[in-house]
């Protein structure tokens, strides 16, 4: 399955492009991993500065929490912001803070973590389209979604009914091409958060994984 999820969501990147806005077309790779307990081919922009600091260190830590991350969005990047002016809940959830994060000395702290990767696009498979599409459904807060299978039912009717009501894409990939019968909807982020952080880098630790 591994395998041939990996070829659907590379066949898949290029067909959704019109879907899925992409801040450098250039840059784009693609992955299959496991993320709410199954497979997911994702479609994903690395961070150009973030992803090599990070990987100038032998040991990354695994995803932060999402409370730490919501302290450290509320901090400027690279910029030192004196701790004093920070609650005691901000401080603490600093001076745990996982490494590569930010540099605390005894008046300062200075973020240097941003969101490793932006996940573009997410293709999930099931054995019948209603799993399928509830598994897609999970994606929903953070990226455009579909749902591939190797053939449509013979009614697909209530199928595509509903994948249209949920803006979920459906698309049939037979091992070599891909036609996407359902566009998914088009993504658009209206705000950032520590959700959105938290997602990106769990993203980001199973594609290293």
């Amino acid at each position: 399955m591994t395998t041939a999820m990996a070829a659907a969501v590379r066949a898949a990147s290029t067909t959704v492009a019109g879907s899925v806005p992409l801040a450098d077309a250039s840059r784009v790779e693609t992955a299959v991993v496991r993320m709410f307990g199954f497979t997911v081919g994702l479609v994903y922009e690395p961070d150009a500065v973030e992803v090599p600091r990070r990987a100038g260190y032998a040991d990354q830590p695994d995803a932060p929490s999402m409370a730490f991350l919501d302290t450290l969005m509320n901090l400027p990047v690279d910029q030192p912001v004196a701790l004093r002016d920070l609650t005691e809940r901000q401080r603490q959830h600093l001076r745990a803070a996982p490494p590569l994060t930010v540099e605390v000395d005894r008046h300062h702290v200075t973020r240097l973590a941003v969101a490793p990767v932006r996940t573009r696009f997410a293709l999930v498979a099931a054995k019948d389209w209603a799993t399928g599409l509830k598994r897609a459904g999970r994606f929903t807060p953070f990226c455009a979604k579909a749902l591939v299978l190797r053939a449509l039912p013979a009614d697909s009717s209530d199928l595509l009914m509903r994948a249209s009501f949920y803006g979920t894409g459906v698309c049939v990939f037979d091992g070599h091409e891909l036609d996407m019968v359902v566009e998914p909807c088009r993504y658009v982020r209206k705000r950032h958060t520590p959700a959105h952080w938290w997602f990106e880098e769990e993203v980001y630790a199973r594609i290293r994984a």
